[in-house]
């Protein structure tokens, strides 16, 4: 990553989150939502993706560790082209709670068919 990338990257998430009130996780726990933009943020030495959802124009939603890393497979495999992607709301999903076989929580991501 070049500083210019890295700067822009730092840029784009300050301006998604603009104007914008943190969303719970459990407020779109089993609900069909749009991503429509993205970004990276720090906390406490992890980074994490933070999202904008069609659904909730005046919120932004941070995301766990599953979501994150979708979001950087999505990264990944279409690069440039991801934010004209989510833009057109073709990325539809629905967070779930599920258990691991320990019997701890976590959030599962399922990717809806446009």
């Amino acid at each position: 990553m070049t500083i210019k990338e890295y700067i822009e990257k730092k840029n784009r998430t300050a301006k998604l989150l603009e104007g914008k009130t943190k969303i719970e996780t459990s407020d779109v726990i089993g609900k069909e939502i749009t991503i429509i933009g993205y970004g990276f943020m720090e906390d406490n030495g992890k980074e994490y993706a933070v999202v904008t959802l069609k659904e909730f124009p005046d919120n932004f939603l941070f995301c766990g560790k599953v979501l994150t890393d979708e979001i950087r497979k999505l990264e990944e495999e279409f690069e440039d082209d991801l934010n004209d992607i989510l833009a057109s709301g073709e990325v539809r999903i629905v967070l779930n709670t599920q258990s691991s076989k320990n019997g701890r929580k976590y959030t599962s991501v399922e990717f809806l068919e446009s």
